[in-house]
């Protein structure tokens, strides 16, 4: 068999340790680094409030049928304003997160609304979005105060941004992941005036196609992941039955443990005991065997192995197959010895051919 070149072989060598160092390097750095997540746009749904509907009238009239339209907000959107301060329109919206993972974690969600007609001093605005655990629906239009759900009192509060062509953000990445990790796919929030006088119209769900691209339905828009399940714990705990025996009574004392043997000798065959006859209690009380302890034990999940450790697998693969090609059948390819034992050993044996053959 033909011998590769030594340089040859350093240079296969050379190329297999480089090929192992740089597997490991990356399956390093992306054990540390999670895999890139592509952002997921998500529906988002909702009604208003306003404080100057009327109160619905008691029963048995009720609120009118429809009650009182806004005219200030077109139909279909949602208004946020404030006069003198004080509030007066609100807007209370659901994130649909149906389709991300639950229970999960959120990353750069971002809310979008894009101001419609209608609206004035939207320049200096103050607008905050606010999470709403509580439950509320989708159809309220120009509703009273007081139906509104309730906001927690201290609730994290995020201030809108808006730019020049009206498009109004929110950064609602606590709130979403908050509603991930509670599996509450219908994620609540509010947007409520933060003082001043002003009224900004919010473009609704059912809000036609515009080519322009400023007037377009709510949505938002993020990352989202599911939560790891390597560290959880199965809540379903096994039943073990305590086979622990009765504890010992015939040394004496008492014990409310102690269980008193049944009296279960059988009588005698011929006996028949009649119907009408009362059975004599046993002439030893029963006592009724603790129940069996149930102890729960907890079992781990263990999640697929990561990435990183088949980048490893491969970079040694490609490492002694390297070596291996190298190397070949063989082995160790190295220059003829000629040293002066070797010449000696090879004169002897030269020695004794010649003698054999002269015989």
């Amino acid at each position: 068999m033909r011998v590769l070149p030594t340089r040859v072989v350093r240079l296969l060598r050379t190329a297999g340790a480089l090929g192992l160092f740089g597997g490991a390097t990356l399956a390093v750095v992306t054990g540390a680094t999670p895999l890139a997540h592509a952002a997921t746009q998500v529906s988002v749904t909702g009604g208003y409030y306003w404080a100057d509907q009327p109160a619905p009238l008691p029963p048995p009239v009720g609120q009118p049928l429809g009650n009182l339209s806004n005219p200030t907000v077109p139909a279909g959107d949602w208004g946020v304003g404030a006069r003198n301060d004080e509030s007066n329109m609100e807007t209370y919206l659901h994130v649909n997160l149906s389709t991300l993972p639950l229970p999960g974690t959120a990353s750069g969600f971002v809310l979008h609304l894009a101001e419609d007609a209608g609206s004035a001093g939207s320049a200096t605005a103050l607008i905050d979005a606010v999470a709403v655990p509580e439950y509320f629906g989708d159809d309220a239009v120009a509703r009273p105060y007081g139906e509104q759900p309730t906001v927690p009192e201290g609730a994290t509060k995020v201030r809108g941004q808006r730019s020049t062509t009206g498009e109004w953000t929110w950064d609602v990445t606590a709130f979403v992941s908050d509603c991930l990790q509670s599996e509450r796919p219908d994620c609540g929030m509010a947007l409520l005036p933060a003082g001043g006088t002003f009224q900004v119209n919010f473009v609704g769900p059912t809000a036609p196609d515009d080519p322009t691209g400023t007037r377009h339905p709510p949505f938002a828009i993020g990352e989202a992941m599911a939560s790891s399940t390597n560290d959880t714990t199965d809540t379903t705990a096994a039943v073990v039955e305590d086979t622990t025996p009765p504890p010992d009574t015939s040394s004496g004392g008492s014990s409310t443990n102690d269980v008193v043997p049944i009296n279960d000798t059988p009588p005698a065959p011929d006996v028949v005991t009649p119907i009408d006859t009362p059975i004599p209690p046993p002439s030893t009380p029963f006592v009724a065997r603790p129940a069996p302890k149930r102890v729960a034990v907890q079992r781990k999940e263990h999640g697929a192995p990561p990435f990183a450790f088949f980048l490893a697998v491969l970079g040694a693969l490609v490492f002694f197959g390297s070596g291996m090609f190298a190397l070949g059948e063989d082995g160790e390819p190295g220059l003829p010895r000629t040293g002066s034992v070797f010449k000696t050993l090879d004169q002897r044996l030269a020695a004794a051919r010649r003698q054999s053959s002269k015989e």
